[in-house]
């Protein structure tokens, strides 16, 4: 299911492009924790518009990156080839069908791929670090 998820997403995105790839494991906080790694050096990322205010709300930045919802980069404006976001589940519910991140009891994620949609690229995403037990 977990590589059918993945496959899924790399299919919505155009495959031509080199591709990010997005590492999502539990934080010990009760937190998701997406380790987001670039092909190549760059000075910022920018999400696809949609699920813009949960990703503002509920998706913060490792320390030294800030992150308004849509656009990820370094407070210093210096490029990377790497950045983190602790991801929460929703708290308020927009004007969506799907909530981005939810959390299904104490030991589960329901995830909605396209919150993690970077604009114009291919991302795979990949589930790291969970429990067998763990429902995704």
């Amino acid at each position: 299911m977990i590589s059918i998820a993945a496959a899924a997403l790399s299919l919505l995105m155009p495959t031509l492009m080199m591709q990010v790839t997005t590492l999502l494991s539990p934080s010990e906080d009760g937190t998701l924790s997406a380790t987001i790694v670039l092909p190549e050096t760059r000075e910022q990322i920018v999400f696809e518009q949609n699920n813009k205010p949960q990703r503002e709300l509920n998706w913060s930045p490792e320390d030294g990156f800030i992150f308004d919802g849509v656009t990820l980069e370094r407070a210093d404006g210096e490029p990377f080839t790497q950045a983190v976001l602790l991801i929460s589940a929703d708290s308020q519910f927009f004007d969506r069908k799907y909530v981005a991140v939810e959390r299904i009891g104490g030991e589960g994620w329901a995830v909605f791929l396209p919150a993690f949609s970077i604009e114009n690229e291919a991302v795979s995403l990949s589930l790291t670090g969970f429990d067998s037990e763990d429902i995704l």
